[in-house]
């Protein structure tokens, strides 16, 4: 534990040396969180496509540097929304969109980058590894075809990604230490989006999606956020 806490203590002493500056920014805005399998492109079943929209809060910390090297840590929470997805029933193409989606999606990004600064206006672009996981998910209604099904307690949604995360952003500040940020983060990787049932008497359900275990493949994921706040700099 004495060494573990030494280390921390040594990369704090050198982060305060090497960084020149230390900001936070608490944002809020939009999310996208899409999955694909490629290998089912031409015929989509219930797991190959989904696209959940929500509303997304975050904190985005980091240092910058006197010569401008930027790293930074992103939290992000995605709640609030609903998934849009596609699937094939009877040779027809069906619109399904799960609506009162409970828990959030938290998604992370570690970045590293450059900053071009201005007296006023900070300008990054960074790119690193980001990652994200379901909590707790569940919608409580489902609407296809004009008819809306409730399915409150039915469904948990398991879902996980990791890729190559792309990130942009512009700051104007209002005084030496207190802004406003913009920021587009984009991540490209691998991901999984599973449904699992929750009760045993769903035969209407199995009927629909298949009776096999709701374990969706994985394959393509992109995770994006756009998002504005305060943003203050020491």
């Amino acid at each position: 534990m004495k060494k573990i806490s030494l280390i921390f203590l040594c990369i704090l002493l050198v982060s305060v040396n090497c960084f020149a500056e230390f900001v936070i920014s608490p944002k809020i805005g939009y999310s996208n969180i899409f999955s694909l399998n490629p290998g089912e492109t031409q015929n989509l079943t219930f797991f190959h496509k989904n696209s959940l929209n929500t509303f997304a809060v975050s904190a985005d910390m980091g240092y910058i540097g006197n010569k401008g090297f930027t790293f930074l840590f992103n939290n992000n929470f995605s709640f609030l929304g609903s998934i849009n997805k596609k699937m094939t029933f009877n040779n027809a193409d069906i619109d399904i969109n799960f609506k009162k989606i409970k828990g959030a999606y938290w998604n992370g990004e570690l970045l590293l980058g450059y900053t071009f600064k201005q007296p006023m206006v900070y300008c990054t672009l960074a790119t690193g590894f980001g990652a994200g996981t379901a909590l707790n998910m569940s919608p409580e209604s489902v609407e296809f075809n004009g008819n809306s099904v409730n399915i409150k307690d039915f469904f948990s949604i398991e879902s996980f990604n990791a890729g190559l995360a792309l990130h942009i952003s512009a700051a104007y500040y209002f005084t030496k230490n207190i802004g406003i940020s913009f920021s587009l983060t984009d991540t490209l990787g691998f991901g999984i989006f599973n449904y699992a049932i929750r009760v045993k008497n769903a035969g209407a359900i199995y009927s629909v999606i298949g009776n096999n275990d709701l374990n969706g493949s994985g394959g393509f994921s992109n995770v994006f956020y756009l998002k504005v706040g305060p943003v203050f700099k020491f």
